[in-house]
Parts: C-alpha cells; sequence; structure tokens
C-alpha cells in the first residue's frame, strides 16, 4: 500500500504452521520498512501461534485483523498483482493468540477475532497426553495472556464454548478485555500550571514512524486562548514551512491561527497555536478537534492531535480557558 512505512504490512493469510515461525522471521530479517503484521488466517498449530504471539511481542510491532485485497496492474508493461487495499477477514485459533502479541492491536472494519477450546496436536503436547499435559498447557495460555496484557478471563469464556464452536468477543469485549488496544486522545483532564490551570490530553497508544504527536495542551495566555501540541521527536521541524502550515479544525472547518511559534529540545518539539477569543465558543462546542502542524516526511511527517470532544471535554476546556473571555 504505497511507499510510506506506516502503510507497509508483513502479511499472515492462511493456516499458521508450524513454520510459520521461522518464515515469519525470515520475512522480517529481509525488510526494512513498516511495523504492521496483518493476520487473516483459521487458526493452525495452537503452540506457534503463542511462539509467534511472544516473536511479535519481542520485535515491538503492531497487529491488525484483515484481508489483503489485491488489484491487477499493467506497470512496466508488466501483469502482476498489486497489494490494493484491507478488507474484512477474521483470525480465530491460534491466530487470535497471534494477534496478542501486537504492542498495538487493531480490528480492521467489521473484522472478526475469534477464541475456542485449545486443542492439541500429539506432537504439540509438552509432554504424556490427559490431563496433566492439559492444565501445563492451560498454565501457558493464561501465563501468556498475562505477559500480553490480555484479561486472562478471555480464556475462561473461550474454554466455556462447545468443543466445535467460537467465540466471537463483541466490541464491548474486544476493549473490555483488552484484546484491542486504545487509540487517539484520552479526554481532557485538568491539571494545575504555575499560577492557573491547562487542560491537557494524552496519547493513550505508542507513537510510530510520522506520528510522534503524544500530548495536546489547552491554556489562556494574555487572555489568547493557546494549544501547545508536544511530540516525541528532538529537532523535528526544522524543514517546517512556517505558520502557515499549523492547523486549527472544529468539525472540519479550519479556524485562523492568530500565532504560531514552535521550538525544539533535545527529547521533544512544542508546536504553539494561537486562536482569537472569538473561536473559544466554537471550541466549547465542536464535537471533533484537531490540531495540527503540515510538517514535510523528510523532516517527520504531518503532527496531528485529533480527539472527538464530549461533554465532560468541553467542561475541562472551559475551566483552561476562563481568562480568556
Amino acid at each position: 500500500m504505497g511507499n510510506a512505512v506506516e502503510s507497509c504490512f508483513i502479511i499472515i493469510d492462511g493456516k499458521i504452521t508450524p513454520e510459520t515461525l521461522t518464515e515469519f522471521k525470515a520475512v522480517l530479517t529481509d525488510r526494512m520498512d513498516g511495523f504492521k503484521v496483518l493476520l487473516n488466517s483459521d487458526g493452525g498449530s495452537f503452540k506457534t501461534g503463542l511462539a509467534l504471539g511472544r516473536f511479535i511481542r519481542e520485535q515491538g510491532l503492531h497487529t491488525e485483523v484483515g484481508r489483503v485485497a489485491y488489484a491487477a496492474s499493467g506497470l512496466n508493461s508488466g501483469a502482476f498483482e498489486r497489494f490494493d487495499s484491507i478488507e474484512d477477514g477474521q483470525c480465530v485459533s491460534a491466530c487470535a493468540y497471534a494477534f496478542l502479541g501486537g504492542v498495538v492491536r487493531k480490528i480492521y472494519g467489521e473484522s472478526r477475532l475469534g477464541f475456542h477450546r485449545f486443542y492439541l496436536a500429539q506432537g504439540d503436547l509438552p509432554g504424556e497426553g490427559g490431563l496433566a499435559a492439559g492444565q501445563l498447557v492451560a498454565a501457558d495460555v493464561i501465563s501468556y495472556l498475562i505477559e500480553m496484557g490480555v484479561d486472562a478471563r478471555i480464556f475462561v469464556t473461550a474454554s466455556s464454548a462447545g468443543e466445535t464452536a467460537m467465540n466471537y468477543p463483541t466490541p464491548d469485549e474486544l476493549k473490555e478485555f483488552d484484546l484491542v488496544t486504545p487509540t487517539g486522545f484520552s479526554p481532557f483532564t485538568i491539571e494545575p500550571y504555575q499560577q492557573g490551570i491547562i487542560a491537557v490530553s494524552r496519547r493513550l497508544d505508542q507513537t510510530r514512524a510520522y506520528d510522534h504527536a503524544y500530548q495536546l495542551t489547552a491554556y489562556c495566555r494574555n487572555g489568547q486562548p493557546h494549544f501547545l501540541m508536544t511530540a516525541d521527536h528532538p529537532g523535528v521541524g526544522d524543514d517546517g514551512q512556517g505558520a502557515e502550515d499549523a492547523v486549527v479544525e472544529l468539525d472540519g472547518r479550519r479556524i485562523r491561527v492568530s500565532g504560531f511559534s514552535l521550538r525544539n529540545d533535545d527529547a521533544n518539539s512544542y508546536f504553539t497555536f494561537q486562536m482569537a477569543q472569538s473561536d473559544v465558543p466554537s471550541i466549547l462546542s465542536a464535537q471533533h478537534l484537531s490540531v495540527m502542524y503540515m510538517l514535510p516526511r523528510v523532516a517527520g511527517g504531518p503532527q496531528d492531535a485529533e480527539i472527538e470532544t464530549t461533554e465532560t471535554d468541553h467542561e475541562m476546556l472551559s475551566a483552561a480557558f476562563r481568562f480568556c473571555f
């Protein structure tokens, strides 16, 4: 999908076999870009699924459930199929446990994640067959779930289903059991700062590639509302275009940034956006807030903080902007 690092995937599609981990490691060694693993599989070797998940976590990779869609291409007069888009897929059984290895875990569209009672082929048994072997494997699974930061209740839920039944967690259960990781920015909270207060929203997932913004701060200074976006990319902005690339949007409508500044230190970059007093009511009623600096990709890429705001967010922002009126 293009030549941008964030749109590069390692694709696992089809049955997970004992050879899958070795093949995966070989692909990982050969590639230079990308950090996402796209999974679409009906399962396979349970033991390999756990090992694959642990290796994915060790490498700090993201996982996503979805199916690759190919499109015909005749580039340079050669007929071939190219990676065109992602469609709904499913990742069940051993694949679901491999998916849990992602440091960031997402499910594309209506894709499904499924769990059932584990089944051990004779070669997968950790010792003699029977109850003792099953207990050892169950302990390893629970340990794996805890290791991956997942609620172990999903193991109980999966085990309570019939021998051939598949349990597909609902969207609420995906969040409740920590099967998918939070993304975006948190709701605003109030914090003291010097002689006043500020409203702060922090990133819920990890920064990566061209996505370095991790905090958005709202405050009032000299009677003017400000946003401060902080990015964990020191020196970013050296090749920026200036204040004309500072963007604040409310429900998709761009408002004027009356003042902009950028400074760096050894660890972070700080983008300060100043708006007009007259924009405060619009900020406090907007349902979607976007603060962005359009930095060229060679200098770090666009830095962006987007928040779906609630009434509580509006109250926090109102408190931070109270001296702007």
